[in-house]
């Protein structure tokens, strides 16, 4: 398993050079990368906590674009880069507020939380030659969980987001890629919770 999960076949087949490049405008429009407020909304319990940042123009890769909001992951990156390495993170494009965030903190109401086990022999052979292992379920007892979540070895940042038209949420999906159910964590996030997330930032 690598040290950071990362979406490759998904994103080419989904995305594409479309969201390429609607990413590529996000980032020339937004100033360089700064840190800028902490939303107030995250200090409450099981409260999404994010901070207003400028444009992620290092180590990123966008993991979905559904015309309203850009989620962006950023890996490590190398030390043998000029600048350094990158602190790993998700962050959160609105097209509405024309700003960023990132996200550090999410509830874990209506969460799924996986391990690297499997009940189902043949999954489990799979899971047992992954060079790194996982136990996500413990974080069930925390009112919110930290992003990106971490094993002994690595960082996991979402692979995928769905947006649940039904309940209003974006689901963030981890380790989705294995295609495997009991290894799988998934974040629920309140669309009208990001949403003030964005409007927090702009009122301080």
């Amino acid at each position: 398993m690598n040290a950071i999960c990362r979406p490759t076949t998904w994103f080419t087949r989904f995305l594409g050079p479309v969201a390429v490049a609607l990413c590529a405008l996000a980032v020339s429009a937004a100033p360089p990368e700064r840190r800028d407020q902490k939303s107030e909304s995250g200090t409450d319990t099981g409260r999404l906590v994010s901070t207003v940042v400028g444009v992620p123009n290092r180590n990123t890769f966008v993991i979905d674009y559904d015309g309203s909001f850009l989620f962006l992951g950023r890996h490590h990156g190398s030390t043998r880069d000029a600048d350094g390495p990158t602190e790993p993170g998700l962050f959160v494009h609105s097209k509405k507020h024309r700003r960023w965030i990132e996200i550090s903190e999410v509830p874990t109401r209506g969460a799924k939380f996986g391990k690297s086990q499997s009940a189902d022999p043949a999954e489990q052979e799979r899971l047992s030659k992954l060079s790194v292992g996982w136990d996500f379920t413990s974080l069930a007892q925390r009112p919110t969980v930290s992003l990106p979540l971490r094993t002994g070895g690595s960082i996991v940042l979402p692979d995928r987001v769905d947006f649940d038209e039904k309940s209003n949420r974006y689901l963030l999906r981890f380790n989705s890629e294995l295609k495997i159910e009991s290894a799988e964590t998934v974040l629920s996030l309140d669309r009208a919770e990001l949403e003030r997330a964005f409007e927090s930032g702009e009122r301080e």
